[in-house]
């Protein structure tokens, strides 16, 4: 069956007009051929599948996309058809179309039509497709008839734009940001002198991140604390600051009558230290527990906090009691043990917060008259364990043993029998090797010092024994207990009181070599002419050697004792405050730094003041 087709290549004009709305040319073509059926014009319906092939020969070349089109109407072997191939076929290589045919009543194969047929440009397409250099200029193009959207990415860089060729006035405000440009695409060579403005620069847009430090000083945000020189800046504008090279006493609180009873610790969380202490209201006769939370190393401002107010009832001020101690846990809350005289309970003060702005008051035992001269101390498990004075009957040594971190819930447990009479006032706990206490206090009815010795951790087996001898008059007042650095041996500084047998009050201290003390060292430390040695307060330097804060009461100063020797047997004193009635209720911590601070109170004006040494030793 002979066949023929004849392809007719239809031109197609597009019509242009500025006053008429424009619609984009699609990928569509059409196409328009005649038809013979077995040497006779077609006529009727039929079927057409047409294939694209980048070859001219039948079996060769890639198929580039094939298309059928049904029951298209054959009118004396003529017919027109729409063709859309889409538009990535039509690239500008040469294409040849394969036509197959089938009667457009049946549902079997094509018939495929020889030979392939070329696809031809038309006279536009081929100046289109050979456009010579410049012949599209800025004449032709319609401003604004190109967008982001007709530039692929990446389509234009560098090498399409001659120098100049884009200036300020081509570029629409805020056309172009961080995004559009590359990583070192513009340097010092592309910005001219003066082109950069603060009116250019956005309020922020410049940070610390765009700054190289080396070359430029960022600006200096930061200052020095009281008691520190500014020693130099760093690139990124903090400060260098050092601590002055001599001690420092500082009024930290100035409300009247406050400071009585403090006791100082470091947090170990804040590196810094912070005090609790009573202020009291002589008038109405009542009191609060404070704390002072120190903001900085030298303790030269800090934070205040009421912890419990209207607790205190005095009846005349009994300043020889230490009645609180404050010790703070590994997670940076502190934990406060006092008295309160207006119900004679031993209480807590839990902190829940590094500073104790927020926190839980806890009675521990209130039967009787306890609580006095609490003493805390904590155990490498977090569990604080208490030492105090039950003067209910005849005064007997307890102990208060925390059964959690705080103190919600324990034991407590009587040290001393009732045959001891007037057994622990004075009491300082402090926790060894394998978290065995040992506690110092006084024994009014032998006058001398005792120490207790835990057998185990809660303390519910032990025994004490007596330190120094009854016959040599009163010893054992404001002692304060401290463990070496090996957790085994440990020292004792309390108050020789031979104002009774017509002596010298001086303060001693005591070493003991092992946690049973089978032997000890008894020294004098303040050899003075005079009494001295109340409020004694002991603090260990990570260099084994203690140092000792103390009020000289003839003097009425504050000073301190510098052991010099592994055993305290030699030292030097040295004064820190002599201002005045300096130094009651002492109580001396080593800060981070590995300098000693003092909290102390200001009989003369009432009010509580630090002391922060210059160097490890005081002597600054």
């Amino acid at each position: 069956m002979a066949k023929r087709i004849l392809m007719v290549l239809c031109l197609v004009l597009i019509y242009s007009n500025n006053s008429m709305a424009q619609t984009a040319l699609g990928s569509e073509f059409t196409y328009q051929g005649e038809l013979e059926f077995n040497n006779t014009v077609a006529e009727g319906v039929f079927d057409f599948k047409f294939v694209l092939f980048d070859a001219q020969d039948d079996g060769s070349g890639a198929n580039l996309g094939n298309l059928t089109v049904e029951d298209v109407q054959v009118t004396q072997g003529v017919f027109t058809t729409q063709l859309d191939f889409g538009s990535s076929v039509f690239v500008g290589d040469k294409i040849w179309m394969e036509i197959n045919v089938r009667q457009g009543a049946l549902t079997g194969g094509f018939q495929q039509l020889l030979p392939r047929q070329e696809i031809t440009s038309t006279p536009y397409a081929i100046h289109a497709q050979f456009v010579g250099a410049d012949a599209v200029t800025g004449i032709e193009i319609q401003n604004g008839s190109i967008m982001n959207v007709d530039l692929a990415s990446n389509s234009i860089s560098s090498n399409n734009i001659i120098t100049n060729a884009v200036g300020s006035n081509e570029i629409a405000a805020n056309a172009v940001g961080a995004v559009e440009l590359a990583d070192s695409a513009v340097d010092t060579g592309a910005i001219q002198d003066d082109a950069v403005t603060s009116a250019k620069i956005a309020s922020g847009s410049v940070g610390s991140s765009e700054i190289i430090s080396s070359q430029v000083q960022r600006r200096v945000s930061q200052t020095s604390d009281n008691g520190f020189y500014l020693r130099g800046i760093n690139e990124d504008g903090s400060t260098i600051c050092q601590q002055l090279p001599f001690g420092i006493h500082t009024t930290v609180d100035s409300n009247d009558n406050t400071g009585f009873f403090t006791d100082i610790a470091i947090n170990p969380v804040t590196d810094l230290a912070i005090i609790s202490y009573f202020e009291v209201d002589q008038v109405n006769q009542v009191g609060s527990l404070n704390t002072l939370a120190c903001a900085n190393v030298s303790c030269t401002t800090g934070t205040i906090q009421i912890l419990e107010s209207n607790l205190m009832v005095f009846t005349g001020f009994n300043l020889f009691e230490r009645q609180t101690s404050i010790v703070v846990r590994s997670n940076g809350m502190p934990i406060v043990a006092y008295y309160d005289p207006s119900t004679l309970d031993l209480k807590i003060y839990d902190c829940s917060s590094n500073n104790c702005s927020t926190g839980t008051v806890r009675i521990l035992d209130s039967i009787g008259d306890v609580g006095q001269y609490a003493s805390i101390a904590i155990r490498s498990n977090d569990l604080p364990i208490i030492s105090y004075y039950d003067a209910t009957s005849v005064g007997n040594l307890k102990l208060y043993d925390c059964s959690t971190t705080t103190c919600s819930s324990g034991n407590i447990r009587q040290l001393t029998t009732d045959a001891d009479n007037n057994a622990g006032q004075y009491t300082s706990i402090a926790i060894g090797v394998n978290d065995l206490a040992r506690i110092s206090f006084y024994h009014a009815d032998l006058n001398r010092l005792d120490v207790y010795n835990c057998a185990n951790t809660s303390c519910t087996s032990g025994g004490y024994l007596g330190l120094t001898d009854a016959l040599q008059g009163n010893q054992g007042k404001y002692s304060s207990i401290q463990f070496h650095p090996n957790g085994n041996s440990f020292f004792i500084s309390f108050f020789d009181d031979r104002s009774n047998n017509a002596e010298i009050d001086r303060m001693k201290v005591i070493f003991c070599n092992n946690l049973s003390c089978d032997n000890k060292v008894e020294s004098l430390t303040d050899e003075a002419s005079h009494p001295t040695g109340q409020y004694t307060s002991m603090a260990m330097r990570p260099n084994g050697l203690p140092i000792i804060s103390y009020y000289d009461q003839a003097d009425q100063d504050l000073k301190v004792y510098d052991c010099t020797n592994n055993v305290c047997s030699s030292g030097i004193v040295r004064t820190l405050d002599d201002l005045g009635a300096q130094g009651l209720f002492t109580s001396i911590a080593i800060g981070n730094d590995g300098l000693p601070i003092i909290s102390y109170y200001d009989f003369q004006v009432g009010h509580l003041k630090v002391y922060k040494c210059g160097d490890s030793r005081c002597k600054y």
